[in-house]
């Protein structure tokens, strides 16, 4: 038989903290700012990990979607688009290594891509080195 939140017998929005104090959302928003300027304080060179990860990550996955958004696609640039608009100003020589063809190239799934996918997967990787010690501090802690 499964169990639900209401077959539990503590309602777990309704406690919260380790004097088991009622839950009030005022009070979660400073608590949370209160304990990562604690994290950053203490750990400064974990955090600086985990934002330099989190800003890889998030730009390799931002980066396709910016660039379809704009109008580069993987059969090439859009019609009536900002790529449109943009191979039209230079012609039909597209010099290899351009930014343009850098971002076509990465809308297409080129080797550039996969570089963008590498930065990302190297972010994570990243991100995640500087979370492994918090972590294990939180559940090594002794109460």
């Amino acid at each position: 038989m499964a169990l639900s939140v209401a077959d539990s017998p503590v309602d777990p929005l309704e406690q919260m903290g380790d004097q088991g104090q009622r839950w009030n959302p005022m009070e979660w928003g400073p608590r949370v700012v209160h304990g990562v300027g604690n994290h950053v304080r203490n750990n400064p060179g974990e955090f600086a990990l985990q934002v330099a990860g989190g800003m890889l990550a998030t730009g390799a996955l931002a980066t396709p979607l910016a660039l379809g958004a704009v109008g580069f696609g993987a059969a090439g640039p859009i019609a009536g688009t900002v790529a449109a608009g943009w191979q039209a100003s230079i012609g039909a020589a597209v010099t290899a290594g351009s930014p343009f063809a850098i971002c076509q190239s990465i809308a297409m799934g080129g080797a550039v891509a996969g570089t963008v996918a590498t930065t990302g997967v190297g972010g994570t990787v990243a991100a995640a080195a500087g979370s492994v010690p918090a972590l294990f501090r939180t559940f090594t802690r002794r109460g």
